[in-house]
């Protein structure tokens, strides 16, 4: 990758040694080692791509720095939201929420896959039954 590339993200985890960003189209990136000052989990702004880590991850580095980046991340995101919302495409929400939908339907599947475990298993229990008793009757 000869061209870095500039997106924008948040910074979603800073724990066990290592800081996530979570980057605009969901990829998941890591910020590269020696970036001062760390910004803290819920800071966003710009990152660059620099390349990518043995795991396939995205490794970033802040794209600008983070003397005034609050300010200018927050007037740069209005921009690109107003410059998409003219030219027609669908923009991001501004502040996006925790993933609780996904984490629903989730839920529901796995409630639905248990409900019919049950009902399965019921159903294996009366034929068993059945079988018992058929054979301590012959």
């Amino acid at each position: 990758m000869n061209d870095k590339v500039t997106l924008f993200g948040e910074v979603i985890d800073a724990g066990g040694g290592r800081i996530e960003v979570r980057l605009d189209g969901d990829e998941v990136g890591v910020l590269r080692d020696g970036v001062e000052p760390l910004p803290v989990v819920g800071h966003r702004g710009e990152f660059v791509v620099e390349g990518r880590a043995a795991d396939g991850r995205a490794i970033v580095a802040p794209a600008r720095p983070s003397g005034n980046a609050a300010e200018a991340a927050a007037f740069d995101l209005e921009f690109d939201r107003l410059q998409s919302a003219l030219a027609g495409r669908p923009t991001a929400p501004r502040a996006q929420l925790p993933r609780t939908a996904s984490r629903s339907i989730h839920e529901e599947q796995i409630r639905d896959w248990v409900r019919r475990v049950d009902s399965t298993l019921s159903q294996l229990r009366k034929h068993r039954a059945k079988r018992l008793s058929e054979n301590d009757e012959a």
